[in-house]
């Protein structure tokens, strides 16, 4: 989540009928509700779309790219799942990291879009009592937020998920400032085509996300709240307007950051030996020493870049 899956996932489809012919690459479904669809199957929840899906796949004899967001974080037991639908061709799992200081704030952004109230602050204080190996048995439960965010975000625990089924390569998600096309070069190179050649999605991101702060529309929710007045379902407050400039505030980077340092935790999916699982590898780059923050109890001499 909030790992470039957008903008990869507007480039397939845009070229999804040249993928095939010119390139031998499938991209099985319709658009991204299909692909949601085939996810809530394989999740257990009675669809059909997935069989569908996975059959597509089997009857290609060659590379075929499903790429689904909500596959990431799944339990082992659907991760297997998963795997065991194709039992002619080999699998490589795809895994695209954002650095964290870039992904909390974004992700708090998410759930304001979704409607949540709580404050920047305190979405924090839920990151960093959920992370991953510190949560003191005594210790009051802490936010429901904390425990979604490292859910999708502890990149570890989906390398070892994924890692000890399949080859994985994890592709970093380039910082701002970077060619806009380096996601796309990183990710064609894990997919053995050359990046050139393919027409831009819509927009390459979510279309409609500038210029209204998030700080605007949290406060709209409490008062919709306040007034238990609801949107219809399926629409979100923020559709169309939440900005990113409020993520990108200086004191949201700020505070970001500190808490990337203290809650990152282990990532053990970015030492030299166990980076990938088996097989895999790292497209992109990882800057500072995994254990440059041990003696502050944390991992905050890592970035992804």
């Amino acid at each position: 989540m909030k790992s470039g899956t957008s903008f990869i996932q507007s480039r397939l489809f845009a070229n999804k009928p040249m993928l095939p012919e010119e390139r031998g690459i499938p991209v099985p479904g319709m658009n991204w509700l299909s692909r949601v669809m085939a996810a809530r199957d394989v999740l257990g929840s009675g669809e059909e779309q997935w069989a569908k899906m996975a059959g597509k796949v089997n009857a290609h004899d060659g590379t075929s790219v499903i790429s689904m967001e909500y596959l990431g974080p799944v339990r082992a037991v659907v991760a297997e799942r998963v795997v065991a639908s194709f039992p002619s061709h080999s699998i490589d799992v795809v895994i695209t990291a954002r650095d964290l200081n870039r992904s909390i704030a974004a992700m708090w952004q998410e759930t304001v879009q979704n409607g949540r109230t709580r404050t920047f602050a305190e979405y924090l204080a839920g990151i960093e009592a959920r992370r991953p190996g510190h949560r003191a048995p005594d210790l009051p439960a802490p936010p429901e937020s904390g425990r979604t965010f490292w859910r999708q975000q502890n990149l570890a625990r989906l390398a070892r998920t994924w890692g000890a089924l399949a080859p994985v390569s994890l592709v970093t998600v380039p910082p701002p400032g970077a060619p806009r096309e380096l996601l796309w070069e990183r990710f064609c190179s894990v997919l053995g085509t050359p990046p050139g050649g393919f027409r831009s999605g819509p927009d390459g991101q979510r279309v409609g996300r500038r210029g209204v702060d998030p700080w605007v529309i949290r406060r709209l929710n409490e008062l919709l709240n306040e007034q238990d007045l609801g949107l219809p379902g399926g629409h979100r407050p923020a559709q169309g307007a939440a900005g990113q400039a409020g993520a990108r505030r200086p004191e949201v980077l700020r505070a970001g950051d500190r808490a990337a340092g203290r809650a990152v935790g282990r990532l053990p999916c970015l030492s030299a030996d166990r980076r990938a699982g088996r097989g895999g590898r790292l497209v992109g780059r990882v800057v500072g020493r995994p254990d440059a923050g041990r003696r502050a109890g944390c991992r905050s001499g890592v970035r992804l870049v």
